[in-house]
């Protein structure tokens, strides 16, 4: 009886544990033909993307996706899904020259801080720490102008690279884009319970 207790006991605490350890984007709210991730991580956005059912094709880009990465292995079942090596900042063309329809934009590749950076830097990866503005300067330049952009923490991200961007700054690359663009900030991201967490652009 104890040891059916303990068990019990230990799985409340799991169960506890999830809400932390899934990341919920809310990319069910985002349907689009195409999913397009900045900052592949440990593979949930493309996985969160794939199980909402909304997308058909899937492209993620992140500097560290290397051909045996986990993540490869983790979608090598679903030729839907396209994972590619590289610096958004710089190669985000390289998956948008695939688009030929409006897309969800998920962008999520900043480096967490500048000793990061040189961190990676020193091991001979290079990046920019936080390609934001270039990413959205590449999405400017193609030719589809009503693709649905998520930028995640966007406060988080405002507040740690302050000496690159400022939210106006965001906001206006975005309007240069389309200025019919309607954004919005929800809860999401990282945290599903942190308000406005996460930048809405779309057109109405």
């Amino acid at each position: 009886m104890n040891k059916i207790r303990l068990i019990l006991i230990c799985s409340i605490l799991f169960a506890s544990t999830l809400p932390a350890l899934i990341t919920d984007r809310g990319l069910i709210n985002y349907p689009n033909y195409y999913f397009i991730e900045t900052g592949t991580g440990n593979g949930n956005g493309v996985q969160e993307a794939i199980d909402t059912t909304n997308f058909l094709f899937f492209y993620t880009m992140d500097v560290f996706n290397g051909s045996g990465s986990s993540v490869h292995e983790q979608f090598a079942s679903n030729p839907n899904v396209n994972i590619l090596k590289g610096d958004t900042g710089v190669d985000l063309d390289d998956i948008l020259t695939n688009i030929n329809l409006p897309a969800t934009i998920w962008l999520d590749a900043e480096f967490p801080s500048y000793s990061s950076s040189k961190f990676y830097y020193d091991k001979g990866i290079t990046a920019q720490i936080s390609p934001l503005l270039n990413e959205l300067n590449q999405i400017k330049d193609h030719y589809i102008k009503t693709h649905t952009i998520l930028i995640n923490n966007i406060y988080i991200v405002c507040e740690m690279f302050s000496s690159i961007y400022t939210l106006t700054d965001i906001e206006n690359a975005i309007y240069a884009i389309n200025d019919n663009y309607i954004i919005e900030y929800v809860n999401g991201g990282n945290d599903s319970n942190r308000p406005k967490n996460v930048l809405y652009a779309y057109i109405p």
